[in-house]
């Protein structure tokens, strides 16, 4: 394995890249030794004191350690294992979200649908509640979240409620019942708005879900958009059945 040298990026900090995403996918599991220095001068064609740069970056990010003596591992305690959603039961993830994560409200109130927004719930240039929520587990910020939801939805609750409670439960003493739902999943880059409520870096790769909610009566009640980084946050599908197709996969 090499590194690019006309990257223009310094070589010990694709190093200490291509290391981190090693520990943080599990290819080099926790309380497992990283190679040592000589072999990753090896494997990676550089000096030793680029390798030994890049191990200071990675000591620097808690996600090694070293021991006298023994080499350097990675820690046990790297990062809080990444939050995983069950995504074939989408509604039953939004309550185990809940429970794992803290809310802060970022910005509430009101606003002129935007063309998307009317799209999205069915509505004309009229008023909408928008809020963004950041998601925290452990002090640590998870998802970056911004809702648009109906004026006559949005005016059952306030900003203090939306802090306490998840929106679904908002949703269901308001009497409007998730009934089903549709979502895309993608990837995009993170803004300096963003990035900084996120605790990451401007232009980081983000996991991009859209979400459009329909009540009971078949009523778009929730335009949801849903940023996270894949290092704290996964989606995982389970199949099951005796009749398994493949999902339909439409290119943009």
């Amino acid at each position: 394995m090499k590194v690019e040298r006309r990257l223009g990026t310094p070589l010990h900090h694709q190093i200490y890249l291509i290391l981190r995403e090693a520990i943080l996918s599990g290819r080099h599991p926790a309380g497992e030794p990283l190679p040592p220095e000589e072999a990753l001068t090896r494997m990676f064609d550089v000096s030793r004191i680029t390798v030994r740069r890049a191990l200071e970056s990675l000591d620097r990010a808690d996600l090694i350690e070293r021991r006298q003596g023994r080499g350097t591992y990675v820690r046990a305690d790297a990062l809080p294992a990444p939050l995983r959603m069950p995504i074939t039961s989408v509604f039953k993830s939004m309550e185990a979200f809940g429970k794992h994560t803290e809310a802060r409200v970022i910005e509430f109130g009101y606003e002129t649908a935007s063309p998307q927004v009317q799209e999205m719930l069915g509505v004309g240039a009229v008023p909408v509640q928008r809020a963004v929520r950041v998601r925290f587990r452990k002090d640590r910020p998870i998802a970056h979240l911004t809702t648009w939801v109906p004026e006559e939805v949005g005016r059952s609750f306030t900003e203090s409620d939306l802090a306490t409670l998840p929106l679904y439960r908002l949703m269901r003493r308001a009497g409007r019942f998730y009934a089903r739902g549709d979502q895309s999943i993608s990837a995009t880059l993170a803004d300096p708005i963003v990035a900084k409520r996120l605790d990451t870096k401007v232009g980081s790769p983000l996991i991009e879900l859209r979400r459009q909610v329909f009540d009971q009566e078949d009523r778009a009640v929730e335009y949801l958009e849903f940023l996270a980084s894949p290092e704290n946050f996964q989606f995982r599908m389970s199949l099951d059945g005796p009749d398994l197709s493949p999902a339909e996969v439409q290119p943009e």
